[in-house]
């Protein structure tokens, strides 16, 4: 089986240190034209290198370093590809899963582990179990259960996974 692997790095959009009274409300570290910036790039580029990869692909869009814009450039082109394959009538064969779907998976997750705790514990309160679970999210368990499960639902789509996750020789 041949594997063909393809690299594809961009660099940050705009930061709201060149213009802080631009700054975006949702993305702070970004300004209002670095997040269009981004959007841009993700439906224009990115999409079109999703598009031509190999059925069954799993694209990873993620690396950031321990600067707050780049995970959020990250987290942009998430949620821009997202919107577009969704607006889509035909999304059958591209998946998207973003930080936010990730991490509302692994909050319901841990609230039914709360519950199932709090049976075995009822001298804690389930508040304090939540709080404890939630401070220890497993995010590689959830990406490999998440993978597996779209794999095996249909192993020709592709699976693109947008979760800006920190690399250590990105950080300054």
């Amino acid at each position: 089986m041949t594997k063909n692997e393809v690299n594809f790095l961009t660099r940050h959009a705009q930061s709201e240190r060149h213009d802080p009274l631009r700054a975006s409300k949702e993305y702070p570290s970004l300004t209002i034209e670095g997040v269009e910036q981004s959007k841009d790039t993700a439906k224009n580029k990115i999409l079109e290198l999703i598009k031509s990869a190999q059925e069954g692909a799993i694209i990873f869009i993620g690396g950031a370093s321990d600067q707050a814009r780049t995970a959020q450039t990250a987290e942009i082109y998430g949620d821009a590809l997202e919107e577009v394959i969704y607006d889509q009538t035909n999304n059958e064969e591209i998946e998207i899963v973003t930080k936010k779907n990730i991490d509302e998976l692994i909050k319901a997750s841990n609230k039914k582990q709360a519950k199932d705790v709090a049976k075995q514990d009822p001298e804690r309160s389930l508040a304090q179990i939540d709080s404890d679970m939630a401070k220890t999210p497993d995010y590689e368990d959830v990406l490999q259960q998440i993978t597996e499960y779209l794999k095996n639902e249909n192993p020709r789509k592709k699976i693109v996974i947008a979760f800006p996750a920190q690399l250590k020789g990105f950080s300054y």
